[in-house]
């Protein structure tokens, strides 16, 4: 799928682009910021919406990609949405994923990665809080 080689192939895009930052030119650094700031979803636009975030041309843009070892933007998309996928597949990012800053169990619990039993008020109840199920 990507034209990686050696360590590479099994790093992250945002790994490549931090690792190969001092390899880029100054605009390349503008979309690799950009990118970063945004990650992933600052690259799964055009390369036209990427570039105008970035500050630059659509050109370096593309050159940015080929730069990181992708044979194209398209590519370099697939590699976002895999990311995504695998992340979203992961049972580690999904009870991550399962507290939202917009919803009411949005604070964490020192015991579990977020609160079960929201408390009407935005907050959540404590598993002694909350009422014992019916039988």
């Amino acid at each position: 799928m990507t034209a990686v080689t050696g360590a590479g192939a099994s790093s992250s895009v945002a790994e490549r682009i931090r690792s190969r930052m001092g390899q880029l030119s100054a605009g390349e650094r503008k979309v690799a910021r950009a990118l970063l700031a945004h990650y992933p979803s600052a690259g799964l636009g055009s390369t036209h919406e990427l570039a105008q975030r970035a500050g630059v041309s659509a050109l370096t843009v593309v050159r940015f990609v080929a730069h990181l070892d992708f044979d194209g933007y398209k590519q370099f998309q697939q590699a976002l949405r895999d990311e995504v996928q695998e992340r979203r597949a992961s049972p580690l990012m999904a009870s991550a994923t399962a507290c939202t800053s917009t919803s009411p169990c949005a604070t964490p619990r020192p015991a579990s990665p977020c609160c079960s039993t929201p408390d009407g008020r935005g907050g959540c109840r404590s598993s002694a809080d909350a009422s014992p199920p019916a039988s």
